[in-house]
């Protein structure tokens, strides 16, 4: 199975006001447990901590290195403005 993740823009703002990114993956199939880690400053911080994090279940679980994020995967939640 290839194991793939979304990297998306949360709704809610850091304390400066700024946005903030989280990612999210399956840990096996569709019926599987889905885990999901935010509050990263940027879009790039969250999608480089997800590969790093798949690039680990990849690893314990001996799935060849193949699968990449593709940017058409990637989902990005409505665009809500932050008061600051």
């Amino acid at each position: 199975m290839v194991q793939q993740g979304q990297v998306f823009q949360l709704t809610r703002c850091g304390p400066g006001g700024e946005r903030l990114w989280a990612y999210r993956y399956r840990t096996g199939g569709r019926e599987s447990e889905r885990v999901q880690r935010g509050g990263f400053a940027s879009e790039q911080d969250a999608r480089d901590a997800l590969e790093r994090e798949l690039e680990r279940l990849r690893r314990e679980r001996r799935i060849p290195a193949h699968s990449r994020l593709r940017s058409s995967e990637r989902r990005t939640s409505h665009s809500t403005m932050c008061s600051r």
